[in-house]
């Protein structure tokens, strides 16, 4: 895949933090969906950039157009060693890494509409017989096969996947392929495969203590069937632990934990286990009828979108329609000048059945013809300022001003 052409000053801000107001300049008037894919691939691994200014930078690349669950491959590190035939979505690059800031990018990432549970990399490998196997993986697998080391970040990565939904059974996908291209098989693996070729790949991992708090993790919910039912069950063991100490039936050595085990007091407890509430079941899936009329033609097109679809990808396959990037397309709904973002899910803004959604250009909308002004509006004013601040300047000192006169 060839590298989007994005700026060499922009790019290098993305790689290595620089110009953060040039960034999200540059961010807020490109809208190709590939290169805004991969500026936001390289803002969201950035090592360089403080927590807000990648978040801001990812949401606000996402706002323009870019798709979550588009394939990139981003020439950085830690991934500047792979090849045009590895190929990674921004949530299995930000899965891999798992820094501090991971968990929160995830939770961004599929508010947008990035599939936790879709296979979301695409990794190929020659084998024998000119033959070639092509590897899919989740980004829950990603976070397994290619982290260079472990930590316990990587369990707040993985229950920030597991708490959006992603799966333990289908992880993995292999299919097989002659050199003519030809499916000669495929097959599906779970978590225990990617562990276990972790594992093989990596012997030294059976004494690393991080891998296998990680690995007991996984195998824990496993065992409790899903990662909701895991949450419920460490509920019910942390309140059936401080019933058994508060009478010195269990004792632990854990300072922290005989602290909460004996405390009276009920309310920090709670507060304790309210960070261990389990995620919502998912809501009922509905088909709902949506039209959008186009404000340059009056052209009215009909999509049926199930009810738990983001916004966005109903506001791509329009923007396809008429032919012009999202990022010039502006949204709303009818009476409300008030933009819609793209995030959002139907319920959110309340659209029901045979609802509508008004379109037009971006740069025809009321909200941005007032956006526009407003800041047309700042730079006349901080250009009369600096006029006047000059006027004063030379009014202090005439010498000055008599010989500026002469001179001209």
């Amino acid at each position: 895949m060839s590298q989007p052409s994005i700026p060499a000053h922009i790019l290098y801000a993305l790689r290595v933090g620089g110009d953060a107001e040039a960034v999200s300049q540059w961010l807020a008037s490109e809208d190709g969906e590939e290169v805004l894919t991969s500026a936001m691939a390289e803002a969201a691994i950035s090592h360089e950039y403080t927590t807000e200014a990648k978040l801001r930078f990812v949401q606000l690349a996402l706002a323009r157009g870019a798709d979550p669950n588009r394939m990139c491959n981003v020439k950085t590190d830690p991934f500047t060693q792979l090849s045009d035939l590895q190929l990674f979505t921004t949530l299995c690059m930000v899965s891999t890494q798992a820094t501090d800031l991971s968990p929160r990018l995830i939770d961004l990432l599929i508010r947008w509409g990035a599939g936790v549970d879709w296979l979301q990399a695409r990794v190929t490998f020659p084998i024998e017989d000119d033959r070639t196997a092509i590897h899919k993986y989740s980004p829950l697998a990603c976070a397994i096969l290619y982290s260079s080391s472990y930590g316990t970040r990587h369990i707040a990565v993985a229950h920030a996947l597991l708490r959006c939904g992603a799966s333990l059974d289908f992880v993995a996908k292999i299919t097989v392929k002659d050199a003519q291209g030809t499916k000669l098989g495929s097959r599906s693996e779970s978590i225990e495969w990617v562990l276990g070729e972790k594992e093989r790949r990596e012997p030294s991992l059976a004494d690393k203590a991080h891998y296998l708090a990680l690995k007991a993790f996984l195998l824990s919910v496993r065992a409790a069937g899903d990662y909701r039912s895991f949450v419920i069950e460490q509920r019910r063991t942390c309140a059936l632990v401080r019933h058994l100490a508060l009478r010195d039936r269990a004792t632990t050595h854990d300072c922290v934990l005989k602290f909460l085990a004996r405390t009276g007091e009920r309310g920090l407890f709670r507060r304790v286990l309210s960070y261990l509430s389990p995620p919502l079941p998912p809501p009922t899936t509905t088909t709902l009828n949506i039209s959008i009329p186009w404000a340059e033609t009056g052209e009215e097109t009909f999509f049926q979108i199930k009810s738990r679809t983001t916004l966005m990808k109903l506001f791509r396959a329009f923007a396809r329609r008429v032919g012009l990037p999202v990022g010039r397309l502006a949204f709303s709904l009818p009476g409300s000048e008030l933009l819609i973002e793209g995030f959002q899910k139907p319920a959110d803004i309340g659209l029901a059945n045979g609802s509508r959604i008004d379109a037009m250009p971006y740069a025809e909308h009321p909200a941005v013809l007032r956006k526009q002004a407003a800041a047309a509006a700042a730079v006349a004013a901080a250009a009369a300022r600096q006029y006047l601040e000059a006027l004063e300047a030379l009014r202090k000192r005439p010498c000055l001003w008599l010989a500026r006169r002469w001179m001209s």
